[in-house]
């Protein structure tokens, strides 16, 4: 306790929270067998007394218990022998137990974070040298860099706190913290995510008045004939009205997938679901200055892993490490802004949170790019990620609200019709999004391009590199 409180305090305060978080295990070891209530007070008692004697003030505001709670839910842990009647209080710890400093934060099946397998589609081992880097990264960064929360923790300090239990390569070694990721609820408070995800609102954003109002003409039907003949009777210029000519196309081609039954999917491949369903991803940027390319090298990828090479001496020069090739690049020139990756299935598989975990390493990248061209955007600019499993459509939003850390979220999740009963509906939702992320990336380009620099240079650290 004594080592645990030296390690959370603060300007001689302690948050509760955060000891709770550093000391599951050694709470764990202690409990009743059917008491969590019991626990809390006799824990909240010893780290009084003891916070008391090394004066230290031990702030009780935000609530993070139920990570206790959670486990004894959640883990068939052996009953302890010296557990108490429920009129009694719990012996604390003595002192011949393990430093609580070094205990692991809670896991539903290891005491590590992590290490449920060595395969690599499974995750990525880190090795001794591996984990020595990612710390020194973290111990490099000063506090007047850092982010912190209204509880007054630094979001840095909490994830280099996380990256020292980890076995396995994970986000947070490139500084990027995924709201979606279930390791932070343990870390982090309710309202500290909550912080955390409200630092950087996504605004709404519409469509332009001509292009909503056709969508809201469209026929309330599920006739395809009826449908095919109202939208062929509308006649638009291509040249003058480009977003209603997107949307007369899209909806158009959607259709005729009903009709020649390529829909419901049957036994198409990943390839076949990007060439025939997705296509309409690269239609929504047509007559764009941004370019759609399939399966191109990514620059800002190239430019971030050969940063630190060093031309040949006492030493010969590293070889170049290959860039990320994504299944859609959006980009123009050197500048990219989007990137897409896809798989067959809308199941929560592997391959799907390994494609999840590379989406959001290449749209850092994406940002560190765009930061040295423009560094005084830092802070402003958003970078893009969709995820394609088989008729869904997921849309990630990476940025750098504050400090050094790169949040990334989901912002929508989108679904291709499957039936001609819910054409509409799906359709005009995706038509929707995907016209408002063209406009917004545009606007992303025109700031890049016209942006002076500024006097303060880029500040992002770059991702992670695995030691070879």
């Amino acid at each position: 306790i004594y080592k645990c409180l030296e390690e959370c305090a603060n300007n001689k305060t302690v948050m509760f929270s955060d000891f709770v978080a550093v000391a599951s295990d050694e709470i764990i070891k202690t409990r009743s067998t059917d008491s969590a209530r019991i626990l809390k007070s006799s824990w909240r008692k010893w780290v009084s007394i003891v916070a008391e004697q090394m004066n230290i003030t031990v702030n009780y505001k935000y609530e993070n218990w139920h990570i206790i709670e959670k486990r004894l839910r959640s883990e068939k842990l052996p009953t302890v022998t010296s557990t108490p009647s429920s009129n009694k209080s719990i012996s604390p710890p003595s002192s011949s137990s393990n430093s609580i400093s070094s205990i692991s934060p809670p896991s539903s099946s290891s005491n590590t974070i992590s290490s449920r397998s060595s395969k690599s589609t499974l995750g990525i081992p880190l090795s001794d040298d591996d984990k020595i880097k990612i710390l020194e990264l973290y111990d490099r960064l000063e506090n007047s860099q850092m982010w912190c929360l209204s509880s007054g923790r630094y979001v840095e300090k909490v994830m280099r706190d996380f990256s020292a239990k980890s076995n396995y390569l994970h986000l947070a070694h490139s500084l990027v913290l995924d709201l979606e990721d279930d390791h932070w609820s343990e870390w982090f408070t309710e309202l500290e995510l909550q912080e955390i995800n409200a630092a950087k609102e996504r605004q709404n954003k519409h469509l332009p008045q001509e292009m909503k109002s056709y969508l809201d003409a469209l026929p309330e039907s599920d006739n395809i004939n009826v449908l095919f003949n109202y939208l062929n009777e509308q006649q638009v210029n291509p040249s003058n009205h480009r977003g209603l000519y997107f949307l007369k196309t899209t909806l158009l081609y959607s259709l005729d997938l009903f009709r020649i039954s390529y829909l419901p999917l049957t036994d198409q491949g990943e390839r076949d679901i990007m060439r025939r369903i997705w296509v309409i991803i690269d239609w929504a940027f047509d007559g764009s200055n941004l370019k759609v390319r399939s399966e191109k090298g990514s620059f800002a990828s190239k430019s971030d892993k050969n940063k630190k090479r060093k031309i040949a001496a006492g030493t010969s020069m590293t070889r170049q490490r290959p860039s990320d090739i994504p299944d859609l690049l959006i980009h123009y020139d050197r500048y990219e802004f989007c990137t897409v990756e896809a798989g067959k299935t809308e199941s929560n598989n592997t391959k799907g949170k390994n494609d999840s975990g590379k989406l959001s390493v290449n749209c850092k990248q994406m940002l560190l790019n765009l930061s040295y061209h423009a560094p005084s955007l830092q802070q402003d600019i958003s970078i893009i990620g969709m995820g394609i499993s088989g008729m869904k459509l997921t849309i990630n939003e990476l940025s750098n609200p504050k400090g050094m850390v790169c949040v990334y979220k989901k912002t929508d999740e989108l679904y291709f019709p499957i039936h001609i009963i819910e054409w509409r509906n799906k359709m005009t939702k995706l038509c929707e999004i995907l016209w408002i992320i063209r406009l917004e990336t545009e606007k992303r380009f025109r700031a890049v391009c016209t942006s002076s620099g500024g006097s303060v240079p880029c500040t992002l650290t770059p991702c992670f590199q695995k030691i070879k």
